[in-house]
């Protein structure tokens, strides 16, 4: 089921495709940002590593949450 999700998520966003962050609430300060989407396993919650091209900052976060860049 890990590499299941994995797969999904790599085919959806390739490591280091660029993403906008948007609709996150404990975490507001990153809506609006973008990142680049790690090549690491998606976690058993769904989220997928991305490192936030501003600060360098890792976070996990829900797909929902992030839309690729324009």
């Amino acid at each position: 089921m890990e590499q299941s999700r994995a797969a999904t998520a790599a085919k959806v966003l390739p490591d280091r495709n660029l993403v906008k962050i948007q609709g996150l609430q404990a975490r507001a300060d990153l809506n609006g940002l973008f990142s680049s989407v790690r090549n690491l396993p998606i976690r058993s919650d769904e989220r997928i590593g991305v490192e936030v091209c501003a600060s360098k900052e890792r976070v996990w976060i829900k797909r929902k949450n992030i839309v690729p860049a324009p």
